[in-house]
């Protein structure tokens, strides 16, 4: 799943190209980590 949103991030690169690629990335890796804490603690969506 990881593989799949950072591969999202690099296409939205060629359509947005000036977004900056590093706030792309932090963007999809943030999108994983709010799914961890909510699996963790019982309150996915």
């Amino acid at each position: 799943m990881v593989t799949g949103h950072y591969g999202l991030g690099s296409i939205l690169k060629r359509v947005e190209p000036e977004i900056p690629f590093g706030r792309l990335m932090i963007g999809v890796a943030l999108s994983d980590i709010l799914l961890g804490w909510a699996l963790l603690f019982h309150r996915e969506p």
